[in-house]
């Protein structure tokens, strides 16, 4: 695809942007379906000392837009937990390590108690309000009722995970700082067609070898590549065309990849419904 010449990468942090047009740039989002925070990384060549010391630290925003010429989308949004720079040859390399979760919900302890007969609905969204995250879908598969009521004591991360997938039986994840509650059954209708006319690499190749200790809902079945695409990402629902298979699936994990001259593409794992 002609496109695929007209790479764009936008970089930001804290209040500062850099570009692929200025700056070679490469980055990693790894994500997937669990409560745990995705993460970031982003290597940039050749920055001012005053933009590293200015901008790139500990906490400070980090997003990360990519696309092609005319269709340029966020592929994540999060806050910095490392960086790194040292000289390879005439070049600074600065490394950026990111999560697209808050300090606060990584971290942040939480002591309550709430009355009898609250539902579990009620005290999911109180605690996320106190996340620092966006609120985006929130669906439990059961709405569990605290009858003799519930005190909480303990890290944000932990007693969501503790309510919402062990109490409720629902899947819990983060995506570009935004909070998602909801049943990985469901996905995330996103109208995707994904064939070689739309950027598929290769063919799908089966998964065989699957932990069986891993839910049967969190299973992949396909490995799947295509050129790299914003629009996909954890629970999103797609449809493979292809010489080997034509299915319907949901998107269980996967890597968006890019970088100037080298790999840009998003790699995934997807299971079949």
């Amino acid at each position: 695809m002609s496109k695929n010449w007209k790479r764009k990468i936008q970089v930001i942090f804290d209040t500062r942007a850099v570009t692929l047009d200025d700056f070679d740039i490469a980055f990693m989002y790894s994500f997937n379906v669990d409560e745990e925070p995705n993460e970031i990384e982003v290597e940039i060549k050749n920055l001012s000392r005053t933009t590293i010391n200015s901008y790139i630290g500990k906490d400070k925003q980090l997003i990360v837009n990519a696309g092609y010429e005319g269709d340029v989308g966020n592929i994540a949004k999060g806050y910095i937990i490392d960086t790194d720079t040292g000289w390879n040859n005439v070049d600074k390399d600065t490394h950026i390590l990111g999560f697209d979760a808050s300090e606060d919900y990584l971290n942040k302890k939480v002591m309550k108690t709430y009355k009898a007969g609250t539902m579990a609905l009620s005290i999911v969204r109180d605690i996320c309000s106190m996340s620092g995250l966006a609120i985006g879908e929130v669906v439990l598969k059961k709405n569990v009722q605290y009858t003799r009521g519930l005190s909480v004591t303990g890290r944000i991360r932990d007693i969501l995970k503790e309510i919402i997938v062990n109490d409720c039986e629902t899947n819990l994840q983060i995506k570009n700082g935004t909070i998602i509650i909801r049943d990985i059954g469901q996905g995330v209708e996103s109208g995707f067609i994904l064939s070689s006319n739309t950027g598929l690499i290769g063919s799908p190749e089966p998964i065989t070898d699957v932990d069986d200790t891993i839910p049967a809902e969190k299973r992949p079945d396909y490995s799947v590549r295509c050129l790299l695409n914003y629009k996909i990402g954890p629970m999103s629902k797609i449809k493979i065309k292809s010489k080997v298979l034509e299915a319907n699936a949901i998107v269980i994990s996967g890597k968006h990849l890019g970088s100037k001259d080298g790999a840009f593409e998003t790699q995934m794992e997807v299971k079949l419904v």
